[in-house]
């Protein structure tokens, strides 16, 4: 046989002449008998046990229909039939499979020994394909996701995660309406802070759970998620809304997300901007220093802040907040224009100059930097030259340059 395999590595295949019994057990000769040998000396003709013939049925059923394709004594047979067949006869030899060989799982996966483990689930769930055969697994891939994750072997515990929810979603594919499922799915995208998604299988369990203590649990849990999502929703559709310009609207929707969220920043953030764009500017402002209490980190509140000033005529205060807003995102198009503006418009040209060099590395085609190029040239009467990058070039590319300068007969001259 082709051993694509590694699990296969101590299984052959017997084939038999005729159909016999074996202990009363029925044995088909059209489907070769697979048996684990543990040790390699012994060969089949000195005799097999039942014991031999379990080890190889649980491998087989494990590894799953696929794996007979490499079982080259098996290439004249459907592949379906004869898996259906291992499968028989492995309830036929032992009727308690399904019990011992999770029982067997459960102790693997304790002690880590995660690759037999994963077998043996793997030999349950092709068996009987219960909600219970793949939360075992799910269990197993945690632990072992866990662990490599405590041991900062990340890419192996992004596998066994990985592995963890294909797991979940295969048994819900089996079993639709299992509860456990669905609550597994809940805790495990809650955990990756799918939130939405985690809610949705919640709330799909809580449809049809019994009442206890995981409905109750579960049922608190949905109620957290919903205020959360709630809120988000809120704030989504206050942007929306000023996207729009539907700023009335977008200050209503803000003022019920504020009555249970008064100290989160986007809240006054976004009612800053409406307000601003209603041309309410000193209650814009007031807004936007609410926010700047709340989170003084973020570079779009000083900007929108410096733009309630220049309204307000507050030229150097609209400055002041927009350097501010440039210190906390440097590579921000627009907050470099919006600071060569306000200094053209004050005539301080060399600031100007400054910011819109910045601006037109970053994006020449930017249509305000653009504008502003035209209006600094019209009112300087200076034509902007060619971009001026920085490049940083390390000791080694300067010694060849003062090498190469030195062959060619150049010097550097002292100051």
């Amino acid at each position: 046989m082709k051993r694509k395999s590694k699990i296969y590595q101590d299984v052959i295949f017997i084939t038999i002449k005729d159909n016999k019994e074996i202990n009363n057990i029925k044995i088909l000769k059209e489907y070769p008998l697979p048996v684990q040998l543990t040790d390699k000396e012994i060969s089949p003709e000195k005799g097999i046990t039942s014991e031999a013939i379990i080890a190889g049925l649980i491998i087989v059923v494990a590894e799953g229909v696929e794996q007979l394709k490499n079982v080259d004594t098996l290439n004249k047979v459907n592949l379906e039939e004869a898996f259906s067949y291992y499968k028989e006869l492995l309830l036929f030899l032992q009727p308690d499979a399904i019990k011992t060989l999770s029982l067997a799982g459960i102790a693997r996966s304790n002690a880590e020994d995660f690759e037999f483990a994963t077998q043996l689930f793997s030999a349950v769930i092709n068996l009987s394909h219960t909600d219970t055969s793949y939360i075992n697994l799910a269990t197993m891939y945690a632990k072992q996701a866990s662990k490599y994750q405590k041991e900062n072997n990340l890419k192996i515990s992004e596998i066994a995660d990985d592995n963890l929810f294909s797991t979940l979603h295969e048994g819900l594919e089996y079993n639709p309406s299992s509860i456990s499922l669905k609550a597994e799915l809940g805790a495990y995208h809650l955990r990756h802070k799918d939130l939405d998604i985690s809610y949705d299988y919640f709330n799909s369990f809580l449809e049809n759970a019994p009442e206890g203590k995981q409905r109750s649990e579960i049922q608190k849990i949905v109620s957290d998620l919903k205020e959360i999502l709630d809120d988000d929703n809120a704030i989504v559709s206050a942007y929306d809304q000023i996207m729009l310009e539907n700023f009335d609207k977008a200050i209503s929707i803000l003022d019920n997300f504020q009555k249970n969220n008064p100290d989160a920043w986007e809240g006054w953030f976004l009612r800053g901007w409406a307000l601003r764009c209603q041309q309410k500017f000193e209650e814009a402002k007031k807004s936007l220093l609410t926010s700047i209490e709340k989170d003084f980190g973020r570079s779009e509140i000083y900007n929108e802040l410096s733009l309630c000033c220049k309204a307000l005529e507050e030229n150097e205060l609209a400055k002041e907040y927009l350097n501010i807003a440039n210190e906390l995102d440097e590579e921000n198009v627009i907050y470099l224009a919006n600071l060569s503006f306000l200094y053209l418009a004050d005539k301080e040209f060399d600031k100007a100059k400054y910011y819109l060099e910045k601006a037109r590395v970053l994006d020449e085609n930017d249509p305000q930097v653009k504008a502003l190029i035209e209006e600094y040239e019209g009112l300087t009467g200076e034509k902007l030259g060619e971009i001026i990058k920085e490049e940083f070039v390390d000791n080694s590319t300067i010694e060849e340059f003062l090498e190469t300068s030195k062959e060619n007969g150049n010097t550097l001259r002292e100051i």
